[in-house]
């Protein structure tokens, strides 16, 4: 499984077991819980240019204040 982001700093938290103290520690060991499902897994930096439907979805979602379901 390969898990791809855009952020240079997560994905080099991710890939070096570092981050745990930062104040999204949480979300990275989340992701290495969910990572370690998978006999195989690798974290890859992708450009935020071939990124941007994602990108633009969490900007999106960091501003809803209520619940909000996405179809």
């Amino acid at each position: 499984m390969v898990f791809e982001g855009d952020s240079a700093v997560v994905i080099d938290a991710l890939q070096h077991g570092m981050g745990e103290l930062t104040s999204y520690g949480n979300v990275l060991h989340d992701i290495r819980v969910q990572a370690s499902a998978f006999q195989f897994f690798a974290f890859n930096l992708v450009s935020r240019l071939c990124n941007s439907v994602v990108d633009a979805l969490a900007k999106i979602a960091s501003s809803v204040v209520r619940l909000q379901v996405w179809l």
